[in-house]
């Protein structure tokens, strides 16, 4: 599938609102966000999606439908974050792994003093380590219990935060730097 990737304006703001309410993002804190209007407003307002620092993107598919998302965070940081959501109609059929792509190439491409891509996700979300993995990303962390519940209560049920990372290097070559897990055998 051929996709499109077309830069959040303010005036999406209703588009904004519609998709992420249009869901349930299980691996996103908060599960199924249900955000209020004014919430997403006030945070547009803010440049959470838009501004230097941070952008956003909307998937689209060859029937110019969104059917996800792209927000990229710190972008005047050495080393940017992101978000991605895919509807779940669409989900399993290679849209994270375009989409990833196509971040990791805007980002370094347009962005010459970034030296690395960061991610993280829910050590459950096994489809979205496999895109991480396939997008030349090496796990860097595993954070234990660091990623609340849907309700947030109970920290026994906490999910580990699994982050991956990109070096710019590594993209330009085309190769993976590995580095020892068991340094600290002293």
């Amino acid at each position: 599938m051929k996709l499109n990737f077309q830069e959040f304006k303010r005036e999406d703001t209703d588009l904004l609102y519609d998709f992420l309410n249009s869901d349930v993002w299980t691996f996103h804190s908060g599960g199924s966000n249900q955000l209020t209007k004014e919430s997403v407003e006030k945070s547009i307002s803010k440049g959470y999606y838009d501004g230097t620092d941070n952008k956003t993107f909307w998937i689209i598919n060859p029937e110019e439908q969104i059917i996800g998302y792209l927000k990229i965070e710190d972008l005047e940081d050495l080393y940017p974050m992101f978000d991605l959501k895919v509807s779940s109609k669409y989900r399993g059929q290679g849209v994270g792994e375009k989409a990833l792509r196509w971040l990791t190439d805007y980002i370094f491409n347009n962005y010459s003093e970034v030296h690395r891509v960061e991610g993280c996700t829910r050590q459950d979300n096994i489809g979205m380590r496999k895109v991480f993995k396939k997008c030349g990303y090496i796990k860097e962390g595993h954070t234990r219990k660091a990623w609340p519940p849907k309700d947030g209560t109970n920290y026994k049920e906490y999910y580990d935060s699994i982050r991956y990372g990109i070096l710019r290097n590594d993209w330009e070559d085309g190769t993976t730097t590995l580095f020892n897990w068991s340094d600290d055998n002293f």
